[in-house]
């Protein structure tokens, strides 16, 4: 795979197979804890916000590391 941006060789991390089995549990959570939360208050501070922010971080660096 090749990097859209420079256009270097990427080769993935992650399988596509590992990516989906790590990516599917995480986002339904990631839906369930955004239905929880009230985003038009200050939201990042709550626990639930905090837990949001962790597995976006979490599936973008899986996203990038299965070549997404």
């Amino acid at each position: 795979m090749k990097c859209q941006n420079c256009g270097q060789e990427v080769n993935p991390k992650l399988s596509l197979k590992e990516y989906e089995a790590r990516a599917v549990p995480r986002l339904e959570s990631i839906d369930h804890l955004a239905g929880k939360i009230n985003f038009a208050t200050d939201w990042k501070h709550t626990p639930e916000g905090e837990r949001y922010e962790r597995l976006m971080r979490e599936q973008m660096a899986d996203e990038v590391a299965a070549g997404l």
